[in-house]
C-alpha cells in the first residue's frame, strides 16, 4: 500500500481521531460505566481513524499471476492441388477429422488456433480447398507478426509443399519463433503429363500491332512421344508447332507472334494436344487476355535543361511499343504540334515562356507529367493550379525523400513487389519546402524525410476532368532505374510506376454523370473491386442515393450487389466468382432521374494449381529440420501431440501482473467504517444515552 501525500500525515491524524474520541467519553460525557466509555471510545477512534486516513488518498498494490498457455498454430494448405489427385475423399474427410482430433486433444494443455492458408491467410477450422494458388511464405510472415513477443510453441503446416506463388518460404525463418512441424500431403510420384508453364506476353497493345508471345512447355515421362502446340482466338487457329519429346523431363520454350485485329479486351488460348493415359489434363490449356486499342498515344518530353532523368523516362516508356515518344528541340516546335496527348515537363516551368506554353496545353485540357527540379520556378508552377502549392523557403535548398506508399491510393494498382523495392531505392531530391494540396489529389507516395514519415506528397495525380495530371515531386528518377538494375538485374519496378503513371494520364477521361469504375481483367486470385461516381449538375461528387448492380456471366447466371458508401462516392468488393466474361448493369435515382452505366470484365482462370501436382515433400521437411521440427505424413497425425507435448519450450508462462487499487473504492473498507460507526450509535442506544 502506498498514499499519494506523505504517511507522516498519519500521526497528526491519528491524534485528531483519539482527541475527538476523548473529548465525546472522558471529558464531556459522565453517564457511561468506564467499561462502557472505553469501548464507545474505541470504536469512534477506530471508525474516525479509518475515515480521516482516506483524505490520504491510499491505493493498494495488488499482484496476481496470470498464466499464458503456449499457442500451438495449425494451419491447414486450402489450395486446389490438395484435391486434384486420387486420394481427394480421404482428405476431404477421414484426413480432416484427424485433424481436427488433433486440435482438440492439444487444446487441453495449449492455446490452439486453427488457420488456412493459399491464395490468403484466413484463421478458420472450415477448408473447403479452392484456392487458386499457394502462399506459403505469405502464411508464415503473417503468424510471425501476429504472434511476437507470444509464447508461440510450435507452428503445423498441413501442405503438398506446392508453393507456387510469392518468395521461397524458406528465406522467412529468420524471424521463426518456434519449430515448425509439417504434415507432408499429396503425391510425391511423377506421372505422364505435358503442361503449359509460363506465357509471357503484353498485356496491352494496338490494332494491327506485332504482339510477341512466349509459351514455355513441360512434359514428364513422356519421351519420344509428339506434342502439338496451338495458339487459337475466337476459335480460329493462328499459330501451329508440333515438338518432339525427346527427354523424360523436357522442357520447350516457343517464340511467336500474333496480330489482333479488333479493339476492345481480346480473349486467346494456347492449348497442347492430350497424350494417351495423361492423369492431369487441366493443365493442357491456358487462356490469357490482351486489352487492345486504337491507336497509338503521342507523347512529348520537354526539359529545361540536359539531365540524366530524360534518358532514364526515356528508356522507359519506350518500352511499350504503344507509345509515340516524339523529340521537341525548342518551344516554337512544341506548339506545331497537332495531337499531343501527354506533354512530360521536367523542371518546368523555369520562365515566362514555357509558363505560358504549360497553360496553353493545360486550357487544352492535355494531360500533363511534371517533374520538379532545381530549375523549376515555384511561383509560376504554382499559378498553373495543378492542385498542388509548394512554397519553398528558398529556390537553392533541397532535401532527400524517400517514398512511403499510400495504401488508400485507388487510381490504379501497384504491385506489392514494386512497393517493397522502391522503399529500398535511393531517395529522390525533393524541395525543402512547404507542399500544400488540395482534396482532390489522389497521392501514391508520399515523402519520408530523414526517416521522418510526412504528409507532403511525392508522386501525385489531380484527378481533374478538366485539368488532368500528375507532379514528381523530386528529380533524380535515373538513379532508382539504376539501382533497381543493380540489386535485380531488371528495371521492371521502377518501370511498373512510370508506365503506369504515363497509361494513366493518356486514358480518356469519362465525363459521364454516372459511372463504374473497374479493371478490364481480374486474377480469379484477386477480389473483384468496383467503384461508382455519381455526380450532380455542379460535377461534384455525391453519394446520397443507394447504387446497386445486377452482375450476369456467359452461362446467364445473375447476381445482385448493392455498394457500400465511402467518402463521397461508392464502393463494392466481390470475392470467389468463377472464371469467365461478366457484363454488369448499374442502377441509381437521384432527383427523380434515373442514372444507368453497363460495362463487362474478364475474371480469368488462375491456373497455378493445376500446372504442377507432384507434391515437393523435400520444401516440408527442409522447413522442420531449419526449425528443429519433424516432417510426418497424415498416419502419423496423432503422433504429433506426443511431440509438441515432449517440446522442453512449450511450457506455460506465468505473468505476475500488478494492479493498483484505490481504497476509497473498497467496499469492505467502507464497511468497516459503517460497522464501527453503527455499533457505537446502536450501543449509545442499547445503554440509554442515545
Amino acid at each position: 500500500m502506498f498514499t499519494e501525500y506523505s504517511l507522516w500525515w498519519i500521526i497528526p491524524i491519528l491524534i485528531f481521531a483519539i482527541a475527538i474520541s476523548w473529548f465525546a467519553y472522558f471529558y464531556r460525557q459522565k453517564s457511561f460505566s468506564k467499561r462502557q466509555s472505553i469501548i464507545l471510545f474505541s470504536l469512534r477512534s477506530i471508525g474516525s481513524l479509518l475515515l480521516l486516513f482516506l483524505l490520504l488518498n491510499p491505493i493498494v498494490k495488488k499482484k496476481t499471476n496470470q498464466i499464458e498457455k503456449p499457442i500451438i498454430v495449425i494451419a491447414q494448405d486450402n489450395s486446389a492441388s490438395i484435391t486434384k489427385i486420387k486420394d481427394s475423399l480421404f482428405y476431404k474427410n477421414d484426413y480432416l477429422n484427424s485433424l481436427i482430433s488433433l486440435s482438440e486433444s492439444l487444446n487441453k494443455d495449449f492455446e490452439v488456433k486453427l488457420y488456412s492458408f493459399g491464395s490468403q491467410t484466413k484463421e478458420n477450422s472450415s477448408f473447403d480447398f479452392t484456392d487458386s494458388q499457394t502462399d506459403i511464405a505469405d502464411f508464415l510472415t503473417n503468424i510471425q507478426n501476429e504472434y511476437f513477443n507470444q509464447n508461440l510453441s510450435a507452428i503445423v503446416i498441413a501442405s503438398d509443399g506446392i508453393n507456387n506463388f510469392g518468395k521461397n518460404p524458406l528465406n522467412v525463418l529468420e524471424k521463426n519463433p518456434c519449430p515448425i512441424y509439417t504434415i507432408a500431403l499429396g503425391d510425391t510420384n511423377t506421372k505422364k503429363d505435358v503442361s503449359i508453364s509460363s506465357l509471357r506476353f503484353n498485356d496491352i497493345s494496338y490494332t494491327e500491332d506485332i504482339c510477341p508471345l512466349e509459351i514455355s512447355i513441360k512434359a514428364k515421362k513422356a519421351k519420344n512421344e509428339k506434342v502439338k502446340i496451338n495458339l487459337t482466338h475466337k476459335g480460329k487457329n493462328i499459330f501451329s508447332k508440333e515438338a518432339l519429346i525427346d527427354e523424360e523431363n523436357f522442357s520447350l520454350d516457343i517464340t511467336t507472334t500474333f496480330t489482333p485485329l479488333e479493339s476492345g479486351v481480346q480473349s486467346f488460348t494456347v492449348s497442347t494436344t492430350t497424350l494417351k493415359d495423361e492423369v492431369n489434363i487441366e493443365n493442357n490449356k491456358r487462356d490469357f487476355f490482351v486489352k487492345v486499342l486504337d491507336s497509338r498515344k503521342n507523347i512529348i518530353f520537354l526539359s529545361a535543361s540536359p539531365h540524366p532523368d530524360i534518358s532514364s523516362l526515356k528508356q522507359s516508356i519506350n518500352k511499350n511499343k504503344n507509345y509515340n515518344l516524339i523529340n521537341i528541340s525548342n518551344l516554337k516546335e512544341l506548339q506545331q504540334q497537332n495531337e499531343v496527348n501527354l506533354l512530360i515537363a521536367h523542371q518546368l516551368p523555369y520562365d515566362n515562356e514555357s509558363y505560358e506554353i504549360l497553360k496553353k496545353f493545360q486550357s487544352n485540357s492535355t494531360p500533363i507529367l511534371y517533374i520538379i527540379g532545381k530549375r523549376t520556378n515555384f511561383n509560376l508552377f504554382n499559378k498553373l493550379n495543378n492542385g498542388i502549392k509548394i512554397n519553398a523557403y528558398n529556390n537553392t535548398s533541397y532535401t532527400s525523400a524517400l517514398p512511403q506508399f499510400n495504401k488508400d491510393f485507388s487510381l490504379f494498382s501497384i504491385s506489392k513487389e514494386t512497393i517493397d523495392i522502391l522503399t529500398q531505392l535511393p531517395p529522390l531530391s525533393s524541395p525543402l519546402a512547404k507542399f500544400d494540396a488540395s482534396q482532390g489529389l489522389q497521392t501514391l507516395f508520399y515523402q519520408t524525410q530523414n526517416t521522418l514519415k510526412t504528409n507532403y506528397p511525392l508522386i501525385t495525380f489531380n484527378n481533374s476532368t478538366d485539368n488532368k495530371s500528375a507532379t514528381i515531386c523530386g528529380e533524380d528518377i535515373w538513379k532508382w532505374r539504376l539501382r533497381n538494375y543493380l540489386q535485380n538485374n531488371s528495371t521492371a519496378q521502377v518501370d511498373e510506376i512510370i508506365q503506369k503513371t504515363i497509361q494513366y494520364l493518356v486514358s480518356d477521361t469519362d465525363k459521364s454523370t454516372f459511372k463504374i469504375k473497374h479493371e478490364n481483367i481480374y486474377n480469379q486470385s484477386q477480389t473483384i473491386r468496383l467503384e461508382a461516381e455519381l455526380y450532380n449538375q455542379s460535377y461534384q461528387l455525391i453519394n446520397t442515393p443507394e447504387v446497386k448492380i445486377n452482375l450476369k456471366n456467359e452461362n446467364g447466371d445473375k447476381y445482385d450487389y448493392i455498394f457500400t458508401k465511402t467518402f463521397n462516392a461508392y464502393a463494392l468488393e466481390i470475392s470467389k466468382l468463377n472464371p469467365g466474361k461478366y457484363s454488369f448493369i448499374a442502377t441509381t435515382n437521384f432527383g427523380g432521374i434515373n442514372y444507368t452505366d453497363k460495362g463487362s470484365f474478364i475474371i480469368s482462370a488462375n491456373e497455378l494449381e493445376s500446372i504442377d501436382l507432384v507434391a515437393k515433400h523435400d520444401l516440408l521437411y527442409t522447413l522442420s529440420v531449419k526449425t528443429n521440427g519433424k516432417l510426418v505424413y497424415p498416419k502419423q497425425i496423432q503422433d504429433l501431440e506426443k511431440i509438441i507435448k515432449n517440446q522442453e519450450d512449450a511450457k506455460p508462462i506465468i505473468h505476475q501482473i500488478t494492479t493498483n487499487h484505490k481504497l476509497i473504492n473498497s467496499f469492505f473498507y467502507w464497511l468497516v467504517i459503517i460497522l464501527c460507526f453503527s455499533t457505537e450509535w446502536f450501543l449509545r442506544k442499547y445503554w440509554g444515552k442515545i
